[in-house]
């Protein structure tokens, strides 16, 4: 009695169970049993997989998040009569305020505040030689280079808002 034919790339449609009678079905016919041992394999490798996955980050392993509508959300609610241009500006002032100055003067360069020293130094000497005359997408230019790097320093100092204001924010 010749053996059923199967393919034995759909076995992942079939059930634990199922698999066992099929392959007493298909004793003879050894690429089918094959076939049958690899399946299970690989599904107690998966179970496995999870399994340590889950003791070793079990607050990375989460339910899958829900879709969120696409919707417009504002910082703060408008105030009454606030024309748009006033509004943003207070947002950024929010925004502004939990951001370091610095932090946004060194990431206009491409520079973290973690970055040491040596580092900055060497970036900022390229940035003088590489920088643009006119302002690029990010606002970086030589002049820019310059006020930045004097606005750095004295923020650093830790001046009062006096001198500060002397050197400009622009």
């Amino acid at each position: 009695m010749p053996s059923p034919q199967i393919n034995t790339g759909d076995l992942n449609q079939f059930t634990r169970p199922e698999l066992e009678a099929l392959a007493k079905k298909s004793k003879g016919n050894s690429k089918v049993i094959d076939a049958i041992e690899l399946e299970i394999r690989r599904r107690k490798e998966r179970r496995e997989t999870k399994r340590r996955a889950k003791a070793e980050h079990p607050a990375a392993v989460k339910a899958p998040m829900k879709s969120r509508h696409n919707t417009r959300h504002a910082l703060t609610p408008p105030a009454p009569n606030e024309d748009e241009l006033t509004r943003l500006r207070r947002e950024l002032a929010i925004l502004r305020d939990g951001v370091s100055e610095i932090a946004e003067l060194l990431a206009r360069w491409g520079l973290t505040i973690a970055a040491p020293e040596e580092v900055e130094a060497m970036t900022m000497a390229h940035w003088d030689k590489k920088a643009p005359k006119e302002p690029d997408a990010f606002g970086r230019s030589k002049a820019r280079l310059a006020t930045d790097i004097a606005r750095i320093a004295v923020l650093r100092k830790g001046l009062d808002a006096q001198e500060t204001r002397a050197i400009g924010r622009t």
